[in-house]
């Protein structure tokens, strides 16, 4: 029996109070090459122990679980969760207030697969994950899925400059592009000619 994880990251500016909501994982092809079907997550054995770890370590007398998931149901294309941290817990305390101030921005799950979609596809080639079970869910320091974010705990002001800043740089780019006669790949020189376009500071 194998079993594996799939990696995201935790969104900065999280505030202070209450759980955590994480987008513990999300549908589409991963660095692993693993498609996770959310309509194919098994979920009962994990909502029966619902652990969350640190660094997937679960054996030993200083790998306990430092926390708890709650509310883990699958939304839309996505795998959420309410994580709570137990507050007894010093190291726990201590990986909450990393993730809350942005020190720490990552999440990932354990997971084994039942079923995949074309024979030949499994942990080594990749493939699609029809049906699978999630085993615990852990905080890592090495992101993997782009789209796993922490869905609650940002303030209005971190929601007002994300918006800002997406619509800045989309601005840039189709400026950018708009110069070039030919649709050429975006490089390190475009990039870096977008970022200078930036003005930051007047607006913010």
């Amino acid at each position: 029996m194998n079993r594996g994880c799939i990696r995201g990251f935790v969104e900065r500016g999280v505030t202070d109070g209450g759980p955590i909501r994480f987008v513990a994982a999300t549908e589409g092809v991963k660095r692993d090459g693993i498609d996770l079907r959310m309509q194919g997550a098994q979920l009962e054995r994990f909502r029966a122990n619902p652990v969350i770890l640190f660094g997937h370590a679960s054996w030993g007398r200083q790998n306990l679980p430092i926390g708890r998931a709650e509310h883990v149901g699958v939304e839309g294309d996505s795998l959420v969760m309410d994580v709570v941290f137990d507050q007894e817990d010093e190291f726990a305390r201590t990986v909450e207030r990393k993730l809350r101030g942005g020190f720490l921005n990552a999440v990932s799950i354990g997971f084994e697969v039942d079923s995949w979609e074309k024979p030949g596809q499994n942990f080594w080639n990749g493939g699609v994950a029809t049906k699978w079970e999630l085993f615990e869910t852990s905080v890592v320091p090495i992101p993997m899925d782009e789209r796993a974010v922490v869905q609650a705990g940002r303030s209005f002001e971190d929601d007002t400059l994300r918006q800002y800043i997406d619509e800045r740089i989309e601005d840039a780019l189709k400026r950018h592009f708009a110069k070039n006669d030919e649709p050429v790949g975006f490089t390190q020189s475009d990039a870096d000619k977008v970022l200078a376009s930036f003005k930051f500071g007047e607006g913010i």
